[in-house]
Formats: structure tokens, sequence, C-alpha cells
């Protein structure tokens, strides 16, 4: 009997390749269980009505794994052309730092009583995911008070914040293409792209540390093995952890271009090997040794 008062109208708007039996059987089954449930819950008739939304809007909200992600239906988000001012500017002007917007996927769910013609009809607080498929990265919004947060869903209990203070800007100087991630107990990382830096000679600014961020260089792509590095920060914000070879050499290919040697040299003094350098190491180091001397390296 629960199976005849499924609505199938949600069914019906799914496209062909979402209606295949391995699809259809579970959703079908799914949709009985929660008409048994609510079914469960209702209040007697004349009872008082109960808050019931407090607990639904948990469950929305509740921590996903990428295995729940796959097969919805959802609504792909402009971000280019995202009014300014809005939530979705704002979240296209913080991914711009780690990769190309063409490479930035927004996801809404998709809601099929909503005529999705119309431009008004998908907004930021429909927000789901949001994907970096080359950087292999795949970020939650989840409603927080009145804020609307992006966490990780590759790294447990990390969010992206943009809480700055004198310290965390210092910490960020020179590496622009970054996320500063944070947990819920104020613990911070740094999520940088690895891509490869490239710092172009400016004439009028003899020591610009401005860096233009080669995503094209194929050679690059090849070598890393990982497409990110997240740098957890010592909790006295005063530097950053490197815990592999590879993001060690990164990290000083950064400080280099930034022009902090200093700091460059604080950190060659901790990086050690014992074993043959990979691919990914190799090609870091040739773009610290592949640049002209200026007058103020020592």
């Amino acid at each position: 009997e629960t199976l005849w008062e499924v609505d199938l109208k949600p069914l019906g708007r799914r496209r062909s390749s979402l209606r295949t039996p391995n699809v259809v059987i579970p959703w079908l089954l799914d949709a009985c269980t929660e008409l048994v449930v609510a079914q469960q819950h209702e209040p007697p008739s004349g009872a008082p009505e109960n808050n019931t939304r407090t607990s639904t809007a948990c469950a929305a909200h509740a921590p996903v794994s990428a295995s729940d992600v796959e097969g919805q239906e959802l609504v792909l988000l402009d971000l280019l052309h995202a009014p300014e001012g809005s939530y979705l500017y704002s979240l296209a002007s913080v991914m711009a730092r780690v990769e190309n917007l063409s490479h930035v996927l927004a996801w809404a769910r998709f809601d099929d009583r909503r005529d999705i013609s119309l431009h008004n009809a998908i907004s930021h607080d429909d927000l789901y995911i949001v994907s970096l498929p080359r950087l292999k990265l795949t970020f939650e919004a989840r409603r927080v008070g009145e804020a609307v947060r992006l966490y990780s869903i590759d790294h447990a209990d990390l969010f992206i914040t943009n809480e700055r203070d004198a310290m965390t800007t210092q910490l960020l100087a020179g590496i622009p293409h970054s996320l500063l991630l944070s947990s819920s107990n104020n613990e911070f990382s740094v999520l940088v792209p690895a891509v490869p830096p490239i710092r172009p000679e400016v004439l009028s600014v003899p020591f610009s540390t401005e860096l233009v961020l080669d995503r094209s260089d194929k050679a690059w792509s090849s070598a890393v093995e990982n497409p990110y590095y997240l740098y957890p920060v010592h909790i006295s914000l005063s530097f950053l952890y490197s815990t592999t070879l590879a993001s060690a050499l990164y990290l000083v290919l950064l400080r280099y271009l930034n022009r902090q040697y200093a700091e460059v040299v604080r950190l060659v003094d901790t990086i050690s090997s014992d074993t043959m350098l990979t691919s990914e190491e190799l090609h870091t180091l040739q773009l610290i040794t592949a640049r002209k001397t200026s007058r103020d390296e020592h």
C-alpha cells in the first residue's frame, strides 16, 4: 500500500540514464522508508504540533561523503555571471584563488517543484556542493547560524574561512593561490594547489613579488603526485608544517619567489633526504635554481 503513495513525478523528470533499475529500485525503497517514518511520527488527531523542522534541517546539513553525492540530480550554478556583491560572486572570488572558474563546479540540488527556466529559480541558498575536479577536491555547503560554510568532504572538520589577522596575513604572504581552512577547534591549515608559480620581470617594479600560475604546464602536471599541498599551521600562527619533502620544497620555492630569504634559509635547514628525488621534487628544484640572480639574494 505504501508503494502506491510514492510521488513518482521527481523520478519522471530525471534523465534516462538515472532511471535504470539499479537507480530506480533503491530510490523507491528510500521513498517508501521516508513515508513509513513520516507516518510513524505523525501526531495523533487533535494533538499539538511539534516543531519537526529543526531535526529535518540538522539531517539536511549532516556531513556527506563523496558516494552520497553520486547519483543525485543537481543543477550547475553560473559563477561567471554572478551579480557583484552576491554570495555566488564572493564564492567565485574565493575559488578563483586556487582554480580557473572554468574548472569550478558549483552545484545545487534539483527541485522539481521549481521552474528552472526562471533566472531566479536557484539562489545561493540552494548551494550544495562545490567541486574542483582537477584538484580532486569537493566542498559541501552547510549553514552554520547566519553563515554558509564550505566544509571539505576530503578532509573532515575543515572548512574554508576568510578570517584574517596580522599573523595569518603575514603567514600567507607570497601564497596568493591558497585557501585558509579552519577546524571546529580553531586549528588552521593552508591548502595550496601544486601548480608551477612564475615571477615575471616587471621593469617598473624591479623587486616585484607578483606571481603568475602556469596551470597549463603538462610536464609539471604529469610529475606531481598530488594536485595540492596541505600545510598545517603551528598553534602559534608563526609557521607552516611540511608533511612531505615535495611540499617542503614547494614552500621553499614560494618563500624564495616572495623574496623572504631569511625564511628560505630557515626552511632549507629543516629539509633532508637520503633517497633519490622524485620527478615532482626535481621539477620544484629546477624552478628554484632557474631564477636570475637578484641584487638582494645571497
